[in-house]
């Protein structure tokens, strides 16, 4: 492919110290049946362990751009975007890959659709230590009431299945400063988007690997980062999936060996904005007390 060749998909990885996770996350891209596309690594700030001329090496068709100082991955996937040509965006955590066919089934439904603000969100595998899962259980059909799929219908959406316009992107950028929770704020923010078209693909399409290695962003946040932006931001959410959302914060309150008062404050902020069901009022007692492999359980039983 000559580089002259408007491509299509940007792909958008930011990076920062993972040379081998990153170089695994570009050959996936580059292992694509569709080809019309670039690779945007960006990496985020100054650091000893990404060579860059090493990474540019595997493909004309990667670019790098290199930050002069660390801005969060938030604003490091807005450089990124601001930085590309396609016309679609097309994100990837630098710890994850993709499948094959994900760029070729992504844009079949994105042409299908035909607008100029889309959204087709995919399936993943999900892989942890012990565990290995295809998720979501179901994907969105539009963008209406999207925080009640998200929470109160568990639709987890993870950024490396993110496929959606460039010009989507820039209009509705990723909260810069904002961390652990800048894909929650974007989806919800963007579904707003009066001309926004969501659009799925009912297959695993991307891996997402779930390790806890002490480096990411969601495993140092305190429960009380997330809080005030759900507060700040209510309006983004149903009064119906404020308190799922807020549900979830108690396990990193318990995480953090909290009394048991502060699921009493957690309850009571849900109290104000959104408004109680048995089932939030459930997720809120589970989260608290049951391990792991009991939510879980949990999970099924309501899905």
């Amino acid at each position: 492919m000559t580089q002259n060749i408007t491509p299509d998909v940007s792909a958008i990885i930011p990076t920062r110290n993972r040379p081998e996770q990153v170089e695994r996350a570009i050959l996936s891209v580059l292992n694509q049946t569709f080809t019309n596309f670039e690779i945007i690594v960006v990496v985020d700030g100054p650091n000893d362990k990404t060579n860059p001329a090493t990474l540019k090496a595997l493909d004309p068709r990667v670019k790098i751009l290199s930050l002069p100082r660390n801005v969060g991955l938030a604003e490091a996937r807005n450089e990124g975007i601001r930085f590309s040509k396609g016309k679609w965006v097309a994100l990837l955590d630098d710890d994850d890959e993709w499948l094959p066919e994900k760029l070729r089934l992504q844009v079949a439904k994105a042409l299908e659709l035909g607008g100029d603000y889309v959204f087709v969100p995919c399936k993943f595998i999900e892989k942890t230590a012990s565990l290995e899962r295809v998720m979501p259980n179901c994907l969105p059909s539009g963008p209406s009431k999207f925080s009640e799929y998200m929470y109160c219908d568990q639709g987890y959406l993870q950024p490396s299945m993110y496929f959606m316009s460039r010009a989507l992107c820039i209009e509705v950028p990723f909260s810069k400063g904002l961390r652990h929770i800048e894909d929650s704020d974007w989806l919800l923010r963007a579904t707003r988007h009066p001309a926004i078209q969501v659009g799925s693909v009912d297959q695993p399409l991307s891996i997402y690997y779930n390790i806890n290695d002490g480096k990411r962003e969601s495993e140092g946040t305190p429960w009380e980062f997330p809080l005030r932006w759900a507060i700040e931001h209510h309006e983004l959410f149903t009064r119906r999936a404020f308190p799922f959302f807020v549900a979830r914060l108690s396990i990193n309150a318990r995480s953090a060996g909290e009394p048991i008062g502060v699921l009493f404050h957690l309850m009571h902020a849900s109290w104000l904005y959104g408004s109680f069901s048995l089932k939030s009022l459930a997720y809120f007692a589970a989260y608290w007390f049951l391990p792991s492999h009991k939510l879980r359980q949990l999970r099924a039983v309501f899905q």
